[in-house]
């Protein structure tokens, strides 16, 4: 399977709250919808076709990585 498009980047970290305020103030992304559940939360942002996860709880190791989805349809 070819990838076509990336869907989405989720970033991992321990401090929610000022990643995604630095995304919104200084990036131009906007607050799109939240996901809270048991032991994690997330925040989806998006600044035109680009869309970032942000998730924090538990797994979460403190430094950043990312992981891409490829969107299962192309353009």
């Amino acid at each position: 399977m070819a990838v076509h498009d990336i869907a989405y980047v989720e970033l991992y970290t321990r401090d929610k709250l000022s990643t995604v305020d630095y995304f919104v103030s200084a990036m131009g992304f906007t607050r799109v919808a939240d996901s809270v559940e048991a032991e994690q939360s997330s925040v989806l942002l998006q600044q035109g076709e680009v869309r970032l996860v942000v998730t924090s709880g538990r797994g979460s190791s403190g430094s950043w990585s990312s992981t891409a989805t490829a969107s299962p349809t192309s353009r």
